[in-house]
């Protein structure tokens, strides 16, 4: 096409090489509302907010995306700067000596629970599938329902339902824009496969308000791959080393909101890198749900 760019896309090298991944406990930050909430109650941005904890400010947004979640020193000083307790923030609740807690493992299994399948684990091979083949035989006869996790039998099967990318730590710039940080590496990520997710390759989070009302900062965009882009996409670009997410026009990248951001015009000298076009926003219902996620689980280490 004669509105089309062709730009050298050197961070293809970032994606995850082939094969099956471990997915991202994907799941929103317990705390994200709430540090979002009390920041904007003081009345400071995420770069003030960032300067106040002595942290970046791709930290602060990736806590209230619900990336990340402050460690304990950051939680102390976020507590002092919002005039509130670390119960508060935490939401812990006052709990009467009386109650009973039961104790419960890392795993979320209880200590006898985890003890039973240490013990089964440690079964030889062959006994371990002498003990599944029983329990198939007796959920068979067995007159109630058995929940059991789903299965695939296959890897097209899996790929039915699930497609896989990567999501990426470093925020695309949706304002004046920032350096990008040092490391940019992210995690595997499995997403309900749709007519939106079958083409993505990659999630990278947003940081900033240039691209409002159709992009708010702590959305994450789906960005497929590509060498060239249309008059009208909106691109995930390095411009001089700073990513930003913005769309492409005949006079160069346009903020959406232009009445507070300015076009970003692409002289002789400037540096420019194409990650790839957005194809749409990352939702919950794209996720798998805790059960799917076992399954997910299951059949990466059934296909390992």
């Amino acid at each position: 096409m004669a509105n089309d760019i062709d730009i050298n896309n050197e961070h293809k090298e970032r994606k995850p090489s082939s094969g099956r991944h471990h997915p991202v406990a994907e799941s929103k930050g317990e705390y994200a509302k709430k540090i979002r909430a009390y920041r904007l109650g003081v009345g400071i941005n995420q770069p003030e907010l960032a300067k106040t904890v002595g942290v970046t400010k791709n930290a602060v947004s990736n806590w209230e995306a619900g990336r990340t979640r402050p460690d304990l020193d950051s939680v102390k000083k976020l507590c002092m700067l919002f005039g509130i307790s670390a119960d508060d923030f935490l939401g812990i609740p006052q709990v009467k000596k009386t109650i009973t807690v039961k104790r419960i493992t890392k795993s979320g299994y209880t200590a006898s629970q985890e003890r039973f399948l240490d013990r089964l684990l440690a079964l030889p091979e062959k006994e371990r599938d002498y003990i599944c083949a029983l329990l198939e035989s007796m959920e068979k006869h067995n007159p109630k329902e058995v929940a059991l996790v789903p299965t695939y039998d296959s890897e097209e099967a899996f790929d039915a339902d699930w497609v896989e990318g990567f999501a990426y730590y470093y925020s695309a710039c949706a304002g004046e824009g920032s350096d990008i940080p040092e490391d940019d590496q992210g995690e595997s990520i499995y997403l309900r496969r749709s007519a939106t997710t079958k083409d993505f390759d990659c999630v990278i989070p947003i940081d900033g308000d240039s691209m409002e009302p159709l992009y708010h900062s702590g959305d994450r965009v789906l960005v497929k791959r590509t060498d060239s882009l249309n008059y009208g996409d909106t691109a995930i670009v390095f411009v001089n080393d700073v990513c930003m997410i913005k769309e492409y026009t005949p006079k160069g990248l346009r903020p959406i909101n232009d009445k507070k951001y300015g076009l970003v015009r692409i002289s002789e000298g400037t540096s420019v890198k194409l990650v790839g076009k957005v194809v749409g926003i990352l939702t919950d219902d794209m996720l798998p749900t805790d059960e799917e996620k076992r399954s997910i689980e299951l059949f990466l280490e059934e296909h390992a």
